[in-house]
């Protein structure tokens, strides 16, 4: 008697500049990923097909794919097809009973982003970062906690019972890069490469300083350090590094529901969570550093979620 063959899913963190695809069993295991620059920013709506064929189209064909599950900027008004957000407090329930679904060569979901929802309005948005958020619960066995996830736009998130009740997002990764090419410390920054050597004492001050003055005053201030010192200019990067990791943390840890919050999950690039794994230690803060591809582990548990609705007749 020839046994059944394993059933899989493909998981897919479309994000605004690049995207990442992975075979993934149903018992969670990750067979085979695939990297793309074609993030969904980047793409007309009439080139997702081709892109989503090319990175998945060999495994429909050689294994018994049950569906794709895309998360990301490929839900959003200017992605493949948009997925509407889901009011907090936020469950995995919540978000997979508004996947959009849609049929390529095998059906495809979009999982749908989150708005923070209080006192009658939304106060902010997320996409993307939901699956990592329950990437994590499934992954570390718990049902709350402060995850925060560095970036372009970072993200604190509050969960409890296993629910996202708020959230708040920081431009800290945009506002550096504006800052850095188009005010007038360009000049005091140089023409430094993505990331600079790494000045540990200068970082830290930073961090130290943006709990002391207002970042509007400290950043005028590296200026006046560059005319009147021969700093150099890996030297203020890695300081200006630090004073707008510590304005975020600053804000984030005065705006915290239970103040005095000894751990929080740190997820995303190996670089980044060091950053603030250093940034948070100054406030005893322990940091649990968590991979960014979590994400697939978050797709693993809505994806199982599916087929339990599926088999119950859902």
């Amino acid at each position: 008697m020839m046994s059944e063959s394993p059933e899989y899913f493909i998981g897919i963190d479309w994000g605004s500049s690049n995207c990442r695809a992975a075979l993934i069993s149903m018992a969670g295991g990750v067979m085979a990923a695939k990297d793309s620059p074609c993030g969904a920013l980047t793409l007309r709506h009439d080139e997702f097909a081709a892109v989503f064929e090319q990175l998945t189209g060999d495994w429909i064909t050689r294994h018994n794919v049950l569906f794709a599950l895309a998360s990301g900027m490929v839900g959003s008004k200017q992605g493949w097809l948009q997925a509407p957000y889901v009011n907090t407090p936020a469950t995995m329930e919540s978000l997979v009973e508004s996947i959009q679904w849609f049929d390529q060569r095998i059906p495809v979901g979009i999982v749908p982003g989150i708005a923070n929802y209080q006192d009658g309005r939304v106060l902010d948005i997320l996409r993307g970062e939901e699956v990592q958020v329950f990437g994590v619960l499934k992954a570390y066995g718990i049902s709350g906690g402060l995850l925060i996830l560095p970036g372009t736009h970072s993200k604190w998130i509050n969960v409890g019972h296993s629910r996202v009740d708020s959230f708040r997002t920081y431009m800290t990764g945009e506002l550096f890069d504006v800052i850095k090419k188009n005010s007038v410390l360009k000049y005091a920054l140089g023409e430094s490469q993505a990331h600079p050597d790494f000045i540990e004492e200068e970082f830290l001050a930073g961090c130290h300083m943006a709990f002391q003055s207002s970042l509007l005053h400290n950043l005028f201030g590296m200026r006046t350090r560059s005319i009147t010192t021969d700093v150099k200019p890996q030297s203020l990067d890695s300081y200006y590094s630090g004073l707008l990791i510590g304005e975020e943390i600053r804000d984030g840890l005065a705006r915290l529901p239970h103040p005095g919050t000894q751990k929080v999950y740190v997820v995303g690039s190996a670089r980044l969570v060091g950053l603030y794994q250093k940034a948070l230690g100054l406030h005893a803060v322990e940091v649990v550093a968590v991979d960014e591809k979590i994400a697939f582990a978050g797709l693993s548990a809505m994806a199982n979620r599916i087929v339990e609705h599926k088999l119950k007749g859902g």
